[in-house]
């Protein structure tokens, strides 16, 4: 700095003064500080000299590529300063080009630099040539007989370029030397990334051209293969010396131009494709934590501060609900809009993108891709080729809008038919048609090329409680659930599920699981799902917003718990202030021991083995073609329609006849559903086949003065045709049926849980549907009418 004085402004000096003359490169130090020295000495202030034991060269690379750059620097300085006469030479280790290269600043990177320069300094008799195997001997207990015999000559600059090699003779200091010889690997690696750019340009010239292609490829395999060898070697070795976050900083700094060009150049060539990325170490604690959470966007779009929270945090994934949804155009541009910020974000492709799509009350896209019935309508078929069919459409409907990902199947059995939030969403009441239907839908779904979350471990059929609203109890032993809810997750995991839903409830018979939701339980997710059934796919919460876990734990501290349990993924798709806590306790957990990053990274490894299933799914995938969509969806409908009884001789409907209709009014009963208040187009489909009918619409919980009203306008048709919504828990709807039926001949529809059928009047005609879907109208006026 004082270099650029002029003369008259150094004379102010204060004589007391030393000046420090730094020069770290270059072939010409003697005659520089020369200079610098005659200098200041005229003015009467002496100097002192400051080489570099560490620092960066011409290239900007550091220590163990450049030793042969700071021996020389090192050499011309003990030279100078012995001709000069200076007092003090200080040398430094310089950081400041590359401050994520601290770690390079630890002792062993620096001992053989520091102690030439000690020995240059301080012992200056010494014969410099010989420095090398003094340091062997002395540091590491080397012998420089045995050296020299296994490598021939080597000199003072040599030290970084033999050590690695007289690994197996390291008597002293072995931990340092090793750090040195990964370093050396690394770099190693590294050095062919700096040619692949030849190969890629030759692959430009000459596409499609074999040989130019496997040259390609094997570098860039080389280069991957070395970094992938040498990554945690470099993170085990830096973390005896420093923290993890600290070794964890360093790691990635030193890979990001690989990671960069995986992300860029090897993914724009297909070459990733072919080696999908394996290594943690590049990755940061905080990406990592945020790679195992799934959030949500309360947007049609991608807003600013969604876009924000995306590229603060590499969330591992989204899902979509209703208030997502406006239209195909909006739905494929909202999707659009995700996957362009993930991917700029540097995520994963496919990005994890799903959604709750299980056909029937769970429809999110009913608005314009068919509406079709779900599973318990599926169930009423008997046959597990109408579950293939269901995950087919889905699938198929999914792998269009390049949705990778659904959460679903349902596979809880739905044992208490009074069950709030499961209900017509299950396949049925038994576990083994559970299961067979479950593997049936999974097979479907795969075909069409998406992946499968099964849902809610360990089985969510026998509550009474609504875990978007409460926690819920199950009563059942752990013999119980064995011998009945678990088998359809037996089955699933041996049909290939993708990832595991655990479910938000507790089991207060089941001691083991320390009174915690199943879905923060070390027993339920670690200890039966992984360790005693096999699972080695995805674990997931349920959405952690829910009000089972809402209301009963912190956000700071339910995802501690969730992780701890052996969640690899957390849903929490609502708040966004709720989701920074969250993170910001798991990464307190980690950072104190309260969890071992070793988990993190078993968790982040499966789920990016997820997502290279994703990419598998879609390359093999044969959805329906869209064309035929309306005409599958039908054929399952009709699969679907179940005439329990027609005593009265009823159907087929007659022109001739005039017809009271009577439908209830729909209502959400629970979060998972938005089949909402939506008409129920039943009278327009009859009234297209020529019948008379004349509808009517009664409350969920008709009062007797609506019953008495109904009755009375029932006198003027010949037959009622009434329609049930979960009749056996609104008993008002029974008792208006009861009434109807003493009038009037009664055909009872059973639009949503089974249960209707045994408590509506046995002497009246019943058709169990289970759904209000489009479809499922139509295959029910071709089963009334006779019209198919």
């Amino acid at each position: 700095m004082l270099d650029k004085c002029p003369p008259e402004e150094l004379a102010k000096l204060d004589q007391r003064s030393v000046a420090m003359i730094w020069i770290y490169n270059g072939r010409n130090i003697e005659a520089e500080v020369t200079s610098h020295a005659n200098k200041f000495r005229a003015l009467g202030i002496e100097v002192m000299g400051a080489p570099a034991v560490r620092s960066f060269d011409w290239a900007e690379h550091q220590n163990y590529p450049v030793l042969p750059n700071r021996t020389d620097n090192l050499l011309q300085w003990a030279e100078t300063a012995d001709k000069l006469k200076l007092g003090c030479v200080v040398a430094t280790n310089w950081t400041g080009p590359f401050s994520l290269g601290v770690p390079y600043g630890i002792f062993e990177t620096t001992w053989y630099p520091m102690l030439l320069h000690a020995d240059l300094a301080w012992n200056r008799k010494a014969n410099t040539s010989t420095f090398i195997d003094r340091f062997l001997e002395r540091f590491h207990g080397i012998n420089p007989v045995t050296g020299h015999n296994l490598l021939g000559n080597y000199r003072v600059e040599d030290y970084y370029d033999v050590i690695w090699k007289l690994m197996d003779e390291v008597r002293e200091h072995k931990e340092e030397a090793e750090l040195i010889a990964i370093m050396h690997d690394f770099e190693v690696a590294t050095d062919r990334s700096r040619a692949i750019h030849k190969y890629a340009y030759r692959w430009e010239l000459y596409p499609g051209d074999d040989a130019e292609w496997r040259s390609l490829q094997n570098n860039y395999t080389r280069n991957r293969r070395g970094r992938e060898g040498v990554l945690p070697r470099m993170k085990a070795a830096l973390e005896r010396y420093q923290p993890s976050d600290m070794a964890e900083h360093f790691v990635k700094s030193r890979f990001y131009l690989h990671d960069y060009l995986e992300r860029t150049l090897y993914q724009e060539l297909g070459l990733n494709a072919i080696h999908p990325p394996v290594d943690l170490t590049a990755m940061s604690l905080e990406d990592k934590i945020a790679l195992m959470c799934v959030v949500g966007t309360p947007s049609t779009r991608a807003e600013p501060e969604f876009r924000g929270r995306m590229a603060q945090h590499r969330f591992g994934g989204i899902g979509i609900f209703p208030h997502n949804i406006e239209s195909e155009q909006q739905t494929h541009a909202l999707l659009a809009e995700v996957k362009n910020i993930a991917e700029g974000n540097g995520s994963p492709m496919p990005y994890y993108v799903s959604v709750d799509e299980e056909g029937g009350t769970l429809s999110k896209f009913k608005s314009f891709f068919p509406y079709i019935p779900g599973n318990r309508a599926v169930g009423l078929s008997e046959d597990p080729e109408a579950a293939r069919l269901l995950g087919k459409i889905i699938g198929s409907e999914l792998h269009a809008l390049g949705i990778p990902m659904n959460w679903a199947p349902v596979l809880d059995v739905n044992t208490n038919i009074d069950n709030p939030v499961v209900g017509v969403r299950s396949f049925g009441e038994d576990p083994q048609l559970v299961a067979q239907f479950g593997v049936a839908y999974i097979q479907g779904m795969h075909e069409a090329g998406v992946a499968v979350t099964a849902k809610h471990f360990p089985g969510h059929g026998q509550v009474s409680g609504d875990s978007h609203i409460v926690l819920p109890e199950c009563e059942l032993t752990i013999e119980q659930l064995m011998g009945g809810p678990l088998l359809p997750f037996v089955e699933a995991i041996q049909a290939g599920a993708d990832s595991i839903m655990m479910g938000h409830l507790v089991f207060p018979n089941i001691p083991e699981s320390g009174g915690l939701p199943a879905s923060l339980s070390p027993f339920f997710a670690t200890e039966l799902l992984r360790k005693r059934l096999g699972y080695t796919g995805v674990i997931c919460t349920d959405d952690i917003e829910m009000g089972a876990i809402r209301k009963n734990f912190s956000p700071e501290d339910v995802g501690v718990l969730a992780v701890q349990a052996g969640n690899d993924m957390i849903l929490m798709c609502h708040t966004p202030e709720f989701q920074s806590r969250v993170i910001a306790g798991i990464l307190a957990a980690v950072r104190d021991g309260r969890i071992n990053e070793e988990q993190i990274d078993e968790s982040v490894l499966r789920i990016r083995q997820l997502y290279d299933q994703f990419r598998q799914y879609q390359a093999a995938a044969e959805p329906i073609p869209r064309e035929q969509w309306g005409e599958a969806a039908l054929m399952l409908a009709r699969m679907t329609v179940k005439v329990s009884r027609d005593p009265q001789g009823l159907m087929p409907l007659k022109a001739s006849m005039k017809y009271l209709l009577i439908l209830p009014l729909q209502e959400q009963l629970t979060q998972a559903d938005n089949s909402g208040s939506a008409e129920i187009r039943l009278a327009f489909l009859l009234k297209d086949e020529g019948l008379a009918v004349e509808t009517c619409y009664c409350a969920m919980k008709p009062d007797a003065e609506q019953i008495k009203s109904l009755v009375l306008q029932a006198s003027d048709a010949d037959v009622v045709i009434q329609g049930t919504f979960n009749a056996h828990l609104f008993t008002g709807q029974l008792e208006l049926a009861m009434a109807l039926a003493a009038v009037k001949p009664l055909l009872n529809l059973v639009l949503r849980n089974p249960y209707d059928d045994a408590a509506l009047p046995q002497t009246a005609g019943c058709i169990l549907l289970c759904s209000t879907s489009d479809y499922s109208l139509r295959a029910l006026v071709e089963c009334m009418t006779d019209s198919k």
